[in-house]
C-alpha cells in the first residue's frame, strides 16, 4: 500500500474515531447520569480527571517509540528496530509496576481527599484502583500500539479505538443499568483494556510482523536513547496541559468564577475544535520520521507542504465558522445571557485555532525528525508568554483578556 493511500486511510479512520466517541458521549453520558444520579456521576468524572494524568508516567516513552520504530524500519535495520521495541517494553513494563503503587496510594487517599458523599468509602477506593489498572494495562500495550502507528497502519489503529468506545459504552449500559454501579463500569474498563491490548498485540506481531519484545535485546544505550527523546516530549506535554489548562487557573485567581465559566465555554468548544486537525497531524509523525531516515528531503517537503496546506484550510474554515455561526449556537445552547459573555471569547479563540492547526502539522514533522529541544523550547516559551499575558491582560479585559494571551502565544 503507498505511503499516499496510508495517509490518506489515517486521515479518515482518525476522524471518523472522533467522530464515534462524540457520538458515544452524547448517547451514554444522559443514560449514566440517570441511573447514578449525580453524586456517583459525579465521582465517576473525578476518578477519570485524576487518572487521566497517569500516562504522563510514560516518560514520553510511546511517542519516542514510534519514532525510532518508523527510522530504523524505514533504514531497514530490522536488528536496532528489535532493540527499540524489547527496550521499550521493559521500560513501560517498570513503569508499569510504578502507576500500580500511585494507583494504590490514590485509591487509599481517595475518599480522604475528595468529597465523595454517602458513596461507600471501600467501594470508592476499588474503583479508583481498577481505573488505575485500566491505565496500566495499556500503558504495557503502548509498544504495539506504536508499532501500529509506525508502520503508519492508523486505520487499524482507529478501528481497534471505534471498537473500544463502543463497547466500553455499550457495557458500561449494560453494567448500570443491570445494578453494576461504578465498581461494574471499573471492571468494564480493566476488561476492555485487555481485549484491546490483545488485539494490539495480535496486529503488530502477526499481521504486519512488528519483531516480539525479547528481554535479551533491551540495552542501556537504546533506553538513553529512548529517555532522550521521551523525557524532552513529557516536557513538552506539560507545557502544552499548561496552556489548554492554564487559562481557567489564571482567571480563577484574578477574575473569578464567573470569567472562569465564561472562558471554559469557549475553550473547550475549541479545544475539540483542534481535536479535528489530528486527522491529519496525527498521521505526519512516522512519514517524517521514515524520510528522515531515508534522507528524503525532497518527501519531506511535500509532506510538510501538503500537510500545512490541508490545516491551513481546516483551520480556516473553523475559525470562519465560529465566527458566523457562534452566536446564534451559543443562544440556543447555553442561552443568550450566558452566550453574550461567551462569544467574544470564542471569536478570539477562533483566531487561535486557525493559527494552531498549521502549526501543529510543523510539530509533527519536527517530532518525527527528532528536533525535540526545539519544541521543547517552543511549548515551555509559550507557556511563559500566556503565563505573562495572561496575567496582565485578564486584570484589564477578563475572559477576553486571557484569550487574547492564548492568541498572542500561539
Amino acid at each position: 500500500m503507498s505511503d499516499k493511500i496510508l495517509a490518506i486511510r489515517g486521515a479518515i479512520f482518525t476522524w471518523a474515531a472522533h467522530g464515534v466517541a462524540l457520538g458515544v458521549a452524547f448517547f451514554v453520558t444522559p443514560i449514566l447520569l440517570r441511573e447514578l444520579g449525580p453524586e456517583q456521576y459525579g465521582i465517576w468524572s473525578i476518578v477519570t480527571a485524576l487518572t487521566g494524568y497517569y500516562g504522563l508516567v510514560n516518560m514520553g516513552i510511546g511517542k519516542a517509540n514510534v519514532k525510532y520504530i518508523a527510522q530504523f524500519d524505514a533504514a531497514g535495520d530490522a536488528g536496532a528496530e528489535r532493540q527499540v521495541i524489547s527496550t521499550a517494553f521493559v521500560i513501560l513494563t517498570l513503569l508499569a509496576l510504578l502507576l500500580v503503587a500511585i494507583a494504590a496510594f490514590a485509591a487509599w487517599s481517595f475518599p480522604a481527599v475528595f468529597d465523595i458523599g454517602d458513596y461507600p468509602a471501600s467501594l470508592a477506593r476499588w474503583v479508583v484502583f481498577l481505573v488505575g489498572l485500566r491505565v496500566v494495562v495499556e500503558l504495557v500495550a503502548q509498544v504495539f500500539h506504536a508499532g501500529l502507528l509506525a508502520r503508519k497502519r492508523f486505520d487499524l489503529s482507529n478501528v481497534v479505538l471505534i471498537a473500544q468506545l463502543v463497547a466500553r459504552g455499550v457495557f458500561c449500559v449494560l453494567v448500570v443499568r443491570s445494578g453494576g454501579g461504578l465498581v461494574g463500569m471499573a471492571l468494564v474498563a480493566v476488561g476492555v483494556a485487555l481485549a484491546v491490548s490483545l488485539a494490539k498485540w495480535f496486529l503488530a506481531t502477526r499481521l504486519l510482523g512488528i519483531p516480539r519484545p525479547h528481554l535479551s535485546c533491551a540495552n542501556r544505550r537504546t533506553a538513553r536513547m529512548l529517555f532522550g527523546f521521551g523525557l524532552l516530549e513529557l516536557l513538552i506535554q506539560l507545557a502544552r496541559r499548561f496552556s489548554a489548562y492554564g487559562g481557567g487557573l489564571i482567571l480563577g485567581i484574578l477574575a473569578g468564577p464567573a470569567a472562569v465559566a465564561y472562558y471554559s465555554v469557549a475553550e473547550s468548544l475549541t479545544r475539540r475544535s483542534v481535536n479535528l486537525g489530528k486527522g491529519v497531524s496525527g498521521v505526519v509523525m512516522p512519514f517524517a520520521s521514515q524520510f528522515e531516515a531515508q534522507q528524503d528531503r525532497h518527501a519531506m517537503r511535500r509532506l510538510a507542504v501538503l500537510s500545512v496546506r490541508v490545516l491551513c484550510a481546516l483551520g480556516l474554515l473553523l475559525a470562519v465558522g465560529i465566527v458566523l455561526l457562534g452566536d446564534s449556537f451559543l443562544r440556543h445552547w447555553i442561552g443568550a445571557d450566558m452566550a453574550v459573555h461567551v462569544y467574544p471569547v470564542i471569536c478570539v479563540l477562533a483566531v487561535a485555532v486557525a493559527l494552531k492547526l498549521p502549526s501543529s502539522g510543523f510539530q509533527s514533522i519536527l517530532t518525527g525528525m527528532g528536533r525535540m529541544r526545539f519544541l521543547s523550547g517552543l511549548a515551555v516559551g509559550e507557556g511563559f508568554v500566556m503565563l505573562a499575558l495572561g496575567g496582565a491582560l485578564t486584570r484589564l479585559y477578563g475572559a477576553v483578556g486571557m484569550a487574547c494571551a492564548v492568541l498572542v502565544a500561539q
